[in-house]
């Protein structure tokens, strides 16, 4: 059991980690790492609009003996703390949408190629969600 500085036991409650919890110096404001629930409008931060991406967008297929049909793959920078049922949950929600899988990777962060200061690009995760046929976002 923790102790203090004076020797007395220090007991913590639920409440005590709500502090933690709501943090603004924190990256993670909602606490999803200590059971919070994080906002939709949080999970995903922005859309991915690329060559390759506006490219995949439009790649669907339909259902044929062997396969199932899927829509185009859209990709998003999404919150490092999320996992792929709230992005899921986050994709459907904001752009009422079906959602056939999601992948994610993540992208560490890297030194500049040529810069004299130093320093390291910011890391990202990067979700591609992939629609059900019937299903598209227009943004792309």
């Amino acid at each position: 059991m923790p102790t203090s500085a004076a020797g007395a036991h220090l007991i913590f409650t639920p409440d005590a980690f709500a502090v933690f919890a709501k943090d603004p110096e924190r990256d993670d404001p909602f606490g999803a790492e200590l059971g919070g629930v994080m906002d939709i409008y949080h999970v995903i931060r922005r859309p991915l609009v690329t060559e390759k991406g506006t490219h995949q967008s439009k790649q669907a297929y339909a259902q044929t003996r062997t396969r199932e049909g899927r829509g185009g793959a859209y990709s998003f920078e999404v919150h490092p703390g999320a996992n792929k049922i709230e992005i899921r949950d986050a994709i459907e929600k904001i752009y009422n949408v079906r959602v056939a899988d999601v992948r994610t990777s993540v992208h560490a962060g890297k030194p500049p190629a040529a810069s004299i200061q130093g320093g390291v690009d910011a890391a990202l995760e990067k979700a591609v969600v992939v629609l059900r046929p019937e299903f598209h976002i227009d943004l792309f």
